[in-house]
């Protein structure tokens, strides 16, 4: 419904021709993964999360209203103002992209970056530092995009924050 929602924002036709199943979606998880790496960091997601045969996830229907809201809202309303808005609201957020603008050249030169990653965002910094954990997340998407670039196929990869870093990685390999 979200991919959906939110390709029906650039281009109607197309939402269409993949909600009536005319375009083949194929959706890549590796969440799974992440969530051992960020539950064995910080213990105290476990009470966020689910524990579903052998794993770790995040419940059904947790993004839903903030989802609906989202969806309901037209694409025109969203600007940089409301962005920025929002950031404020998010003391984490906004603390975090204040401390990445600003500390960031220096930490890079004084080589601390890694450890910045590592602290902050242990499913990433496992990604960019683990060759067992990168590939095992490289592996998910190879495969089917493998096949389908075999079969001369039209793709498109829709992708956002690492999931973004991922597809990099396995189209540049």
């Amino acid at each position: 419904n979200a991919l959906i929602n939110g390709i029906q924002r650039i281009n109607k036709k197309m939402a269409k021709a993949i909600e009536v199943g005319d375009v083949k979606v194929t959706v890549v998880y590796y969440g799974d993964i992440l969530n051992q790496i960020l539950v064995k960091n910080r213990p105290e997601l476990k009470k966020e999360l689910v524990w579903i045969s052998d794993n770790w996830y995040v419940p059904d229907n947790t993004y839903n209203k903030p989802l609906q809201k989202l969806i309901k809202r037209p694409l025109e309303k969203h600007t940089i103002e409301d962005y920025d808005r929002l950031i404020e609201k998010q003391e984490i957020i906004k603390f975090g992209d204040d401390l990445a603008t600003i500390a960031s050249p220096f930490l890079s030169l004084i080589g601390i970056t890694q450890k910045v990653i590592n602290k902050l965002l242990p499913d990433l910094g496992s990604y960019l530092t683990s060759r067992v954990v990168g590939s095992q997340i490289r592996e998910r998407l190879q495969p089917i995009l493998r096949e389908s670039l075999l079969a001369n196929d039209d793709i498109a990869l829709i992708s956002h924050s690492m999931g973004c870093m991922v597809s990099y990685d396995v189209l540049w390999k």
